[in-house]
């Protein structure tokens, strides 16, 4: 009979571990859900995710899946430019890993810490995070976890114009992935330390910097191998094309025209998906790189150049293209009649074509050019086009697009039906795409509607705060390795974080609030000017 009852308690025993792992590997499979979720973007269903799968290793009392747990949810928080959050996420998951005794846990915890805080401009305790963390990873002889360390350190330092403290960090950090034969870890501290130099206006150091990481960036891509990739990723190409960047901007504020050229060219190659594309462009992309100099007259000469090719090919649409880049740039120069002219014949182009899609970008720039010059009812009938157009061909991007001209024309016409449902259409469709920049628009459009349009400025206050929050998370989430090409520049990134931990501050005043705001939108200026 005893032999009986032990059986049962046998198989039980059996049954509750399979049911253990079966809930073991649902958590899992959550986590997964939500990683994938959080890199689309969709963050109520990665917290979703997130928050299942703590729930199962908490019944489980498995605290190193909670404490993961916790870390994701920081991430999701962080990305979100929820900051409170995300420090309750980490700290709740640094207390589990001290209560474990995991110490390479606890200093990634730290470093999770220390990002957040130099995110929102808490410098000191953000320093006092990676100096805990780094004394952590050097008691564990962990080399690249110190490297890295050493990496946050050196962005710190940099961002607070602590130059001599933040090329140290940067050289320890590089001579570490050296000794390691790190060749992504080396690129990313010669770019560090180019994009140093450049702010200091040192240019050989810079030129210096930027060749090596060049140099190390196409090993990566020629020969993914030697990385243990099986083959040249679209981020390697792109971390290489940035670099090329770095060297065009370099040259072109020294007024090396011809070699500023070449390397930006490089650039365009990697990004381009086929060479017919690249022979097309060229002449587009090089007068856009010249605008972006200042260089007028090179400007019009390479888009004048581009369009003379098309047409002794005759190829219509790359006339037509050009059409369109020679009217965008007169318009930015105040030339209207110009930029009118062109998109004229451009649309002309595309109804001979029959090309819907481009009539619809077209008739949508000339509508832009009928509101810039006060013709409102011209400006109506080719918005109008555009969005019809749109809506046959369902094209969702052209359609917010074209909802948030309408309602900024409909909002300056003091038609407030029309504005409020265009603008509100607009929002809608960029929340669908998840077109976080289009979004900050939108809420920013809304809030100039409610502004005029009522007494209680309290809907306005919101709509702007939205738009703002966006625009600053976006505007600090630029992952590119090069301050110089993105234009961001560690002067307007440290007001930025400033700005931004001030108004997300409860204890700061109104005052402080209305100081800040006006930091913020000043420093986003210069964040968007052309790149």
């Amino acid at each position: 009979m005893d032999n009986v009852h032990y059986g049962y308690r046998f198989l039980g025993f059996i049954a509750w571990q399979i049911w253990k792992a079966n809930q073991y590997n649902q958590a899992v499979d959550y986590i997964k859900q939500g990683e994938e979720y959080r890199n689309e973007g969709h963050w109520t269903e990665a917290e979703e995710m997130y928050l299942k799968s703590i729930k199962i290793f908490q019944e489980l009392t498995y605290q190193e899946g909670v404490a993961q747990g916790y870390e994701n949810l920081g991430h999701l928080y962080r990305s979100q430019g929820n900051s409170k959050q995300a420090e309750q996420m980490y700290l709740q998951s640094l207390t589990i890993w001290q209560e474990l005794e995991k110490p390479e846990n606890m200093a990634k915890q730290y470093a999770n810490l220390g990002l957040l805080y130099g995110t929102i401009g808490r410098w000191q305790p953000a320093e006092k995070m990676y100096l805990q963390g780094l004394e952590i990873f050097q008691e564990l002889e962990k080399p690249e976890a110190i490297a890295e360390q050493y990496d946050n350190l050196g962005s710190l330092y940099a961002i607070q114009g602590d130059w001599a403290r933040s090329e140290k960090m940067f050289l320890k950090s590089l001579e570490i992935f050296k000794q390691a034969d790190n060749k992504k870890g080396m690129a990313k501290q010669y770019v560090n330390l180019g994009n140093l130099y450049y702010v200091r206006g040192n240019w050989p150091l810079t030129e210096k910097m930027y060749l090596k990481s060049i140099e190390i960036a196409k090993v990566v891509v020629e020969e993914p191998e030697l990385v243990e990739e099986p083959e040249a990723t679209l981020e390697n190409k792109q971390s290489l094309a940035n670099k090329y960047s770095n060297l065009s901007a370099l040259y072109a504020e020294q007024g090396k025209w011809s070699q500023a050229e070449k390397m930006y060219l490089k650039k365009i190659a990697l990004n381009s998906i086929n060479k017919e594309e690249l022979v097309i462009n060229k002449f587009a992309n090089l007068g856009e790189f010249y605008l972006n100099q200042g260089q007028w007259q090179r400007a019009e000469k390479m888009l004048l150049k581009g369009l003379e090719i098309n047409r002794t090919l005759e190829n219509q649409a790359g006339i037509a293209y050009y059409y369109a880049q020679l009217a965008q740039f007169y318009l930015k120069g105040g030339h209207e009649q110009q930029a009118e002219k062109m998109l004229l014949k451009a649309i002309k182009i595309d109804d001979s074509l029959k090309d819907q899609e481009n009539k619809a970008i077209h008739s949508a720039q000339l509508g832009d050019l009928y509101i810039h010059r006060g013709d409102n009812q011209q400006a109506k009938k080719m918005l109008l086009t555009a969005l019809k157009i749109n809506e046959d061909l369902e094209n969702q991007t052209g359609m917010a697009s074209n909802y948030t001209q309408l309602g900024t024309l409909y909002t300056s016409l003091g038609d407030k039906q029309h504005a409020e449902e265009m603008l509100l259409n607009a929002l809608e469709l960029d929340e669908t795409l998840e077109n976080k920049v289009n979004m900050a628009n939108d809420y920013t459009q809304l809030g100039r509607f409610y502004a005029k349009q009522q007494s209680d400025l309290s809907p306005a206050k919101e709509m702007f705060l939205k738009g703002l929050e966006l625009d600053i998370n976006n505007a600090l989430e630029n992952q590119e390795e090069t301050v110089t090409q993105a234009n961001i520049d560690i002067d307007n990134r440290r007001s930025l974080q400033q700005a931004r931990g001030k108004l997300l501050d409860k204890n700061s005043s109104k005052e402080e609030k209305q100081n800040q705001l006006t930091v913020a939108y000043i420093t986003l200026g210069r964040f968007y000017k052309p790149a």
